[in-house]
């Protein structure tokens, strides 16, 4: 859920190189999310877990979402996406 539960960039990067991960859902403000992207590079993809964090989040590198949006407007997460 972000850093203010312990999921520092560092924290993140060390879950993306388990072997088993592929994906991390995360929360937290854009920073957060950039800092994850480029802590991962590429060892797992960042998640948003808010609605409104979903196109901020992909602006800057994440590769999706799992979000409440999706199940009442489909069409308009895939638009975002």
């Amino acid at each position: 859920y972000g850093p203010a539960y312990g999921f520092f960039p560092s924290v993140v990067r060390a879950i993306a190189q388990l072997k088993h991960v592929v994906g991390i859902k995360l929360g937290g403000p854009l920073q957060h999310y950039e800092a994850c992207v480029r802590a991962v590079d590429g060892a797992a993809a960042i998640l948003c877990c808010a609605d409104s964090s979903l196109y901020p989040c992909l602006a800057v590198g994440g590769e999706g979402a799992i979000i409440g949006l999706a199940s009442i407007a489909p069409h308009w997460s895939v638009a975002l996406f």
